[in-house]
């Protein structure tokens, strides 16, 4: 901050230089995973209103076949179960001894994020490159 207040560096210059240097091999797939937990971790409030963070790394995408199967353990009380059924924007969420079922376009997208796959091992993961304002500008005058 004294730096910024004392010798006029720019905040978002001094920012941005703090974010590329935290930057390592798996940054993109740490960052993907946190995201992914928080999508889980929403679409298990919105289906159930209840905030457990817990639920986000049970909760598993099932396909059509799975359904039934999920629909017959509920009907038999069998407990723990965290299944998720999307078809387009209709989503059945089972949870415990309980069917959510809800119709929500937001949450169809974000089950596509929660449940999408990413590189797994270091060599895979792409490059992120964190631009500054001037190099965004100089690119911008160049296109136009």
């Amino acid at each position: 901050m004294e730096d910024a207040i004392v010798g006029g560096e720019s905040v978002l210059r001094r920012n941005l230089t703090l974010l590329k240097n935290e930057q390592h091999d798996d940054s993109e797939i740490e960052e993907r995973t946190a995201l992914q937990r928080q999508c889980r971790r929403f679409i298990h409030f919105f289906c159930t209103g209840e905030d457990n963070q817990g639920v986000a790394n049970r909760l598993r995408l099932i396909d059509g076949a799975e359904q039934k199967e999920s629909e017959l353990k509920l009907k038999n009380n069998q407990r723990d179960s965290h299944d998720i059924y999307a078809r387009g924007p209709r989503i059945s969420y089972f949870y415990n001894d309980q069917k959510f079922e809800r119709f929500s376009p937001l949450v169809s997208r974000l089950i596509a994020i929660a449940f999408e796959t990413a590189p797994q091992a270091s060599n895979q993961v792409h490059s992120v490159s964190i631009q500054s304002e001037h190099e965004i500008d100089q690119r911008n005058r160049r296109s136009a």
